[in-house]
């Protein structure tokens, strides 16, 4: 393409003629560049607190649970530390990591867990994974090096096993329409519709979630606020949020044993 100069004679005041000259030529634009891709959302602390467990109105000194809850692109990850009295009487302290999805139902896992007895620390460590199948499957390490494999017979909705009151969280986000979860590895619940539960001298919102085993017909209350996990009463001990005597009284605070017994 010719580019023709055009000058443009305008008459000024002074009755001169003025020559203006046009501005230069600007590059064309080239091919628009792709948007960048927006960075994934960076993990955020959902919850975080530390449970204790109450006897006789007092917390126990030696039950410990601390744990961070972190929302993440694919659903959760809990991050629990703990510190209780074994069944052995040897003090067992260690944590866990569980990926979970927006249902937390599990996706990954690691737990690594301590006991302190007189004659050294036995480590046990565990895994849990889902497999391209979707079940899931976990492998325990014990302390003499044996490990054993175990595979769920079906697709499990929620690992609640154990003792750690943070996994019970999945209770308290459970839909309404959800009353016959499968607990891991393929252990048949009942789940009771959420019921509200009056705490003295607080403006709360409590509900109880109602899980039943139905082999064993244990039970576990779970205390839910606002969709978080605050406490549980489960076969005879409670366990709160470190200062949260008025809700361990209306659970229903007793005596417990040496330590909790796990859940099935």
């Amino acid at each position: 393409m010719r580019r023709v100069l055009l000058i443009v004679v305008v008459t000024g005041c002074w009755g001169k003629p003025s020559v203006i000259q046009p501005a230069p030529a600007q590059p064309l634009p080239g091919p628009t560049a792709a948007a960048a891709s927006p960075a994934p959302p960076a993990d955020t602390v959902w919850d975080r607190g530390t449970f204790v467990t109450v006897a006789q109105g007092k917390p126990l000194p030696d039950y410990m649970e601390s744990f961070v809850i972190h929302r993440t692109p694919e659903g959760y990850r809990l991050d629990v530390q703990w510190r209780r009295p074994a069944q052995s009487g040897a003090m067992n302290d260690g944590h866990v990591t569980m990926s979970t999805d927006a249902h937390f139902t599990p996706v990954s896992g690691e737990m690594v867990s301590i006991d302190h007895e007189p004659k050294g620390d036995a480590l046990t460590r565990s895994t849990i994974s889902r497999d391209p199948d979707g079940l899931l499957a976990t492998s325990v390490t014990t302390p003499d090096g044996q490990t054993t494999t175990t595979k769920a017979t079906e697709r499990s909705d929620w690992f609640i096993g154990g003792t750690l009151t943070t996994l019970l969280v999945a209770l308290c986000q459970a839909d309404p329409s959800v009353t016959t979860p499968i607990a891991y590895p393929g252990t048949r619940t009942t789940l009771r519709p959420a019921e509200p539960l009056r705490v003295e001298g607080a403006d709360r919102h409590v509900v109880t979630r109602e899980l039943e085993y139905v082999v064993s017909h244990r039970q576990v209350h779970a205390a839910c606020e606002d969709g978080k996990i605050m406490g549980e009463h489960s076969s005879g001990y409670t366990v709160v949020r470190d200062g949260d005597m008025a809700l361990a009284t209306a659970l229903g605070a007793g005596p417990v044993g040496n330590s909790a017994s796990p859940r099935p």
